[in-house]
């Protein structure tokens, strides 16, 4: 099995843009923004993606759906059901209003936002999406997921974590569809995987799941 693993930092939040290739399939994780920066590196590298995958629904995590969904027509967008809501314009409404309560301006979602696709395809726990399993990993919005790869040619496996589990930290739960009650479940799940499992989350570095768990239970 032969692979390689890109990230992207995109947008004006600097999320991680995943480009993941295993054995000539490629995927894309969370294309955040800077829609140009995706694209050249796909076409540089030959690659055409066989599909997009977004963790959640966050604008700062789809806002260059558009032009991806352009590009490459052929390749489905895909999100757990939950949070598909968020991919379109009552899901830009929810976002202004969530950043209009949280820190009194939604000016910031304004000038980001895009039309978005609307032929999503809706995941559910445990669905197949390429090479990758979704765990249904709700705490940061009720449709947040990370994508599983156990079989990654002799390593413990990747995870992609989107906005639940960061080096370091963790995902907020003060936004509508948040909850620190399930996003403490979705830690002890993800904290049940091999602690060699290498984490490749929403935003700054890598890390495992053994350093998180760690981290998480003060060293």
């Amino acid at each position: 099995m032969t692979g390689s693993i890109e990230c992207i930092p995109v947008g004006a939040l600097a999320t991680n843009c995943w480009i993941y290739t295993v054995d000539g399939d490629t995927t894309v994780l969370d294309p955040g923004g800077d829609a140009g920066a995706i694209i050249q590196s796909l076409k540089s590298s030959g690659k055409t993606p066989a599909r997009i995958l977004l963790t959640h629904g966050h604008f700062d995590h789809i806002q260059a759906l558009p032009e991806l969904h352009d590009m490459f027509p052929d390749a489905p967008v895909m999100l757990h059901r939950a949070d598909c809501d968020y991919v379109n314009e009552n899901g830009f409404k929810r976002q202004c209003f969530d950043f209009k309560t949280a820190v009194n301006d939604d000016a910031f979602v304004r000038a980001y936002w895009r039309t978005m696709p609307d032929d999503l395809v809706p995941l559910d726990e445990g669905a197949a999406a390429g090479p990758f399993v979704l765990l249904h990993t709700p705490g940061h919005t009720r449709g947040s997921v990370c994508y599983y790869h156990a079989d990654t040619g002799g390593t413990n496996g990747a995870l992609f974590s989107g906005d639940t589990l960061f080096r370091g930290g963790i995902g907020r739960t003060d936004l509508f569809g948040g909850s620190m009650a399930e996003m403490t479940a979705s830690l002890k799940r993800l904290f049940a995987l091999d602690g060699g499992v290498r984490v490749f989350p929403g935003h700054g570095g890598a890390t495992s799941i053994q350093a998180e768990k760690s981290a998480q239970d003060g060293g």
